[in-house]
C-alpha cells in the first residue's frame, strides 16, 4: 500500500466504476469522486503529515492495482473513505489487511476513533467493518444523488 500518486487516478476511478456498475448504479467521476478530480488541491503537498487527508493505492503483488482507501479528516475527526476493491480480490483478505493498516496509522496518529459511511447495500463491506470493531449507529442519510443511495454510519473506537 502506497500513497496514491496523480497518474494513478485513472485507475482508482476505474475501480469505484466497476463496483457502482456492479450495482447497477450510474457513476460520474465528477460527482462521486471530487477529491480525485482536484487530487493536488485536496490531497496535494504534506500528504503524510498527521491530520491531513491521505488516499492509498492498493496493489496486487506489486503491480496491477486493484483497490484504494482514503483516511481523511472532516468536523467528526478521523473518517476511513474510498474504500473499494476490485471484485476478484474480495474475500481474500486484502480489505481486511488494507483496513487495519489505516486504523493502525490513525492510532499512531493519537486518533481515539475513526467514522465511516458505508451504503447500505455494501452488506459484505459492513460484516467486515464489523469484525474490525466498528458498530453500526442509528444515523442514516440520503445522499440525494442520482442512484438515490443512502447510507450508514459506522465508528471504531481505540
Amino acid at each position: 500500500m502506497d500513497l496514491a500518486r496523480p497518474d494513478e487516478i485513472p485507475a482508482l476511478g476505474n475501480i469505484v466504476e466497476r463496483v457502482f456498475h456492479e450495482y447497477g448504479w450510474v457513476f460520474r467521476l465528477e460527482d462521486e469522486l471530487p477529491d480525485f478530480v482536484n487530487f493536488h488541491g485536496y490531497y496535494g503537498l504534506n500528504a503524510m503529515k498527521a491530520g491531513r487527508p491521505r488516499l492509498f493505492t492498493i496493489r496486487l503483488d506489486g503491480e496491477r492495482i486493484c483497490g484504494v482507501i482514503a483516511l481523511k479528516y472532516n468536523h467528526e475527526g478521523a473518517c476511513l473513505s474510498r474504500v473499494y476493491l476490485d471484485e476478484d480480490v474480495r474475500g481474500k483478505g486484502v480489505g481486511r489487511w488494507m483496513i487495519q493498516h489505516v486504523l493502525d496509522l490513525a492510532e499512531s496518529e493519537g486518533v481515539d476513533q475513526v467514522h465511516l459511511w458505508t451504503d447500505t447495500q455494501f452488506l459484505g463491506a459492513h460484516r467486515l467493518y464489523k469484525r474490525l470493531g466498528f458498530e453500526m449507529t442509528s444515523l442514516l442519510k440520503p445522499l440525494h444523488d442520482q442512484n438515490r443511495c443512502f447510507e450508514w454510519k459506522m465508528v471504531r473506537m481505540f
